[in-house]
């Protein structure tokens, strides 16, 4: 693949992961948020369990699992996209779960006072008031997905090969051609980066006085 074809599958694949490590990681942060004492200790140790793993450990794991699956679904183009999204989802965990924390009880309260049920206070208190650091979560995800290298590399097929592969791959070939391609991609990797990066300060949450 070249390096603009590797570019649009790297985009792509890291959208996906961003998707999944958001709305998984929204999840397990509401979990975190409403659990209480050791449940909720317990919980936010796992929850960053995969930060403390090399990614390319989880590689490796996902390689042995994969083996032992059916042809048609250790291929699946969204392999890539789930070890990714794996890797980002604790991060969306620790955003998430001190911006919920920071949402008062009492606008609950009185969403409840008016007859709200659970989902509807989630859906019109908690998450329009962490908006902002959804957007920032899922922007630090789709940033990490898209330069994630340790695990992806055990996965990364011809035609489901990132930038940080490409640039890995390329390096470990002699030859002119294979420098300039790893140097090419390198450059794409660092604006994609920056782009995204520059997106996620924009969003970022601003302090607020506190009432």
């Amino acid at each position: 693949m070249t390096p603009l074809a590797t570019l649009r599958y790297s985009f792509v694949s890291a959208l996906i992961a961003m998707v999944i490590a958001v709305v998984v990681g929204v999840m397990a942060a509401i979990a975190v948020h409403t659990a209480r004492g050791v449940v909720r200790t317990a919980g936010a140790v796992l929850a960053l369990v995969p930060l403390g793993i090399s990614a390319v450990t989880l590689g490796f794991g996902y390689l042995i699992v994969l083996s032992g699956l059916p042809a048609r679904v250790s291929s699946s183009p969204l392999i890539i996209p789930c070890v990714q999204a794996l890797i980002a989802i604790p991060v969306v965990i620790g955003i998430v779960v001190p911006a919920l924390d920071a949402v008062p009880d009492r606008a609950r309260a009185a969403a409840a006072t008016l007859g709200a049920g659970p989902l509807r206070v989630l859906w019109t208190i908690d998450l329009p008031a962490v908006g902002r650091s959804l957007a920032a979560a899922g922007g630090f995800a789709f940033v990490m997905a898209l330069g994630e290298f340790g695990a992806t590399s055990f996965l990364a097929r011809a035609d489901t090969t990132t930038l940080p592969v490409l640039i890995g791959s390329a390096l470990n070939r002699p030859g002119a051609t294979q420098l300039a391609t790893a140097m090419a991609a390198s450059m794409l990797l660092v604006v994609a980066t920056a782009v995204a990066m520059l997106a996620v300060e924009v969003l970022r949450p601003r302090s607020r006085a506190v009432l």
